[in-house]
């Protein structure tokens, strides 16, 4: 199989970022034992170490002129090479040069977007300014981006339904795999007493975590109200809010009118090969969005035995159990939320010990070595 050569192209690296570009490029690593792969990053603080790539480009031009020009040349180049397939990792422009070179080479040309869209073009800020901004630089390059790409990939069959019926793509044009996670990687040998230690965390309070970007996207406006309704029946909880975003000193603010102060911990973003201590130490991790993709966040959290209350929205619903189910949420529904949590904390061991198993067996599915499998078919 090593004979199929594909350019994979990632928009951002940051090794002490919480994004995702880890797992993403784990999952590269694993590919590259199979086929031979070029890995070009767009935008880098550092020279990522991955093992098995051929080569890795970086640009490092300010001028958009520059890169575009940067990136044609040089995916003309591969595609001389004998690189047959690209696979852009959620970039547009990336996506439409590779896309117009595979067109005119006989060349295949693959985009991740996963996105199950609520009130797609309905939620943008208010202004005919933000309307133009919105439509032509997310709306129309989105749309022209799926045009031209061979391949739309995305996370969950809910997601491919959502891209075929909103933006109108033949169904054999979206293939599906799901994000990964390297079980072998993103662990922690350390208990949950241990783990709170390193955080100085108290070891007699009961954790409840939340992870992600500081947004109303993703329900981070919600969380001084979700504390207020937890902290008047249980006094015994710590809220640990990790994250960076716009939201964050509206967060800290409403929280210390409530006079909730004492029941949260804040920290900024965590580099995400160091977010293992941060869920083991936690009784529970919440995801109260209100928009979602393929959300890693509760892979993650499976992964390190955290038990998780979210709400349903985006692809959450394909990737859990049943019995996961139960503790799923309408989004905005900041009373049941509340709720579902004092539940959590109030109920039997045995019951806990339910969610945490369905978890590590859920997780299983998205471990690199089967992803990794989904990911190779793509170029068959």
């Amino acid at each position: 199989m090593k004979e199929k050569k594909v350019c994979f192209i990632l928009p951002y690296f940051d090794l002490n970022a919480s994004s995702n570009a880890l797992h993403i490029l784990s999952l590269v690593e694993h590919a590259a034992k199979d086929i031979i792969i070029d890995l070009y990053i767009e935008k880098s603080t550092s020279k990522p170490e991955v093992k098995n790539i051929n080569h890795i480009w970086q640009e490092n031009s300010n001028f958009l002129i520059f890169k575009v020009l940067k990136r044609f040349s040089l995916f003309l180049f591969l595609r001389m090479k004998g690189y047959k397939y690209f696979y852009v990792q959620g970039s547009y422009f990336s996506s439409m040069i590779a896309s117009f070179i595979c067109f005119f080479t006989h060349g295949k040309s693959y985009y991740w977007h996963c996105e199950k869209f609520v009130n797609y073009g309905k939620d943008v800020e208010k202004g005919l300014f933000n309307f133009l901004k919105w439509k032509f630089f997310h709306d129309l390059t989105l749309r022209l981006t799926l045009r031209l790409v061979n391949f739309l990939v995305t996370g969950s069959e809910s997601i491919k339904k959502e891209y075929c019926k909103l933006f109108k793509i033949k169904n054999s044009k979206v293939k599906i795999v799901p994000n990964s996670i390297d079980l072998e990687k993103f662990k922690t040998e350390s208990s949950k007493t241990e783990c709170r230690k390193k955080l100085l965390i108290p070891i007699n309070k009961k954790v409840i975590l939340f992870v992600h970007w500081l947004s109303p996207r993703k329900g981070a406006d919600l969380l001084p109200e979700i504390i207020k309704n937890v902290v008047i029946k249980r006094n015994d909880v710590l809220f640990l809010i990790v994250g960076s975003g716009p939201l964050k000193n509206h967060i800290k603010d409403k929280i210390k009118k409530n006079g909730n102060t004492k029941f949260i911990l804040m920290s900024n973003e965590v580099q995400n090969s160091k977010m293992p201590i941060y869920y083991k130490a936690s009784d529970v991790f919440i995801l109260p969005s209100r928009q979602e993709g393929f959300p890693r966040v509760l892979i993650e959290a499976m992964a390190c035995g955290t038990p998780f209350i979210s709400t349903d929205v985006g692809g959450i619903p394909d990737i859990i159990s049943s019995a996961q189910k139960k503790f799923m949420v309408k989004s905005n529904d900041v009373k049941i939320f509340s709720e579902k949590i004092l539940n959590f904390l109030n109920s039997r061991n045995e019951d806990r010990d339910v969610l945490i198993n369905e978890g590590k067996k859920i997780v299983q599915n998205y471990k690199i070595e089967n992803v990794k499998k989904q990911f190779l078919s793509l170029f068959d």
